[in-house]
């Protein structure tokens, strides 16, 4: 089995990308990718926190539940109201929790409430992570540490901060990486750093395609057991998934 953790469905306002369905199946069809995560991309028609697109993932969910597994997403800085769209998307079924530094521009003392509902529900979290200082790794490092019972998915590494992703997740047991939209030779170095045991298999489509995420890992990791912790094994740990 392969996992794809991280795919954006929907229009983005600020770039254009455009995360389409179909588009997906029939690149995980050609990519042998058995089940994708996905969440919603930045969309002009959010509302405050999420909630229009949020029900769109859950109902593809609903609708191919052996294909999509759903990951809500919200903004930190609405408050209780993104506490109470975590809380209603855990109810109808949504896996996780995705946050975007850059994109909904929120700060850690923003983030507190919603880390602490994840912990309550388990519920992992997708994390943008980059080299500006809100979206640096180590920025977040006291946020592990304190949630060190919920897991934290590094989404593509750090980028140009993908030693520091390297280093903490090596150093911390729920800290992982996703080396999604990484050059070849930094994906290499994420594994070589943290090990195949906190490595997952993500292609951030549609900004990259999974097919190109695939074979970076396939070239990179050739003993058949450390591709399938990375393909399949470490996300099944995250998700809880038996």
């Amino acid at each position: 089995m392969v996992i794809d953790l991280h795919n954006h469905i929907g229009l983005s306002m600020t770039d254009g990308a455009e995360g389409r369905v179909e588009e997906l199946v029939s690149i995980m069809e050609s990519a042998k990718i058995d089940v994708a995560t996905i969440f919603a991309i930045n969309s002009e028609d959010a509302g405050v926190t999420y909630e229009k697109p949020n029900d769109m993932i859950t109902e593809l969910c609903q609708k191919s539940p052996n294909l999509f597994l759903g990951f809500c997403r919200v903004q930190p800085k609405a408050g209780n109201k993104a506490i109470k769209e975590v809380e209603r998307c855990y109810k109808l079924g949504l896996k996780g929790i995705k946050l975007h530094p850059h994109s909904e521009d929120f700060f850690l003392k923003d983030c507190e409430k919603v880390f602490e509902v994840a912990d309550h529900y388990k519920l992992p979290v997708i994390l943008h992570t980059e080299h500006h200082q809100i979206r640096h790794p180590r920025h977040w490092e006291n946020v592990f540490k304190k949630h060190s019972e919920n897991y934290f998915i590094l989404a593509h590494a750090g980028k140009d901060m993908y030693t520091h992703a390297g280093e903490m997740a090596r150093e911390l047991k729920n800290v992982y990486l996703d080396t999604s939209t990484l050059s070849f030779n930094r994906t290499k170095n994420c594994i070589e750093m943290a090990g195949v045991d906190k490595i997952v298999f993500a292609s951030d489509y549609p900004y990259s395609h999974p097919l190109l995420e695939k074979k970076k890992i396939e070239l990179i990791v050739k003993d058949e057991l450390s591709r399938k912790k990375i393909f399949c094994d470490n996300a099944k740990r995250i998700l809880k998934w038996e």
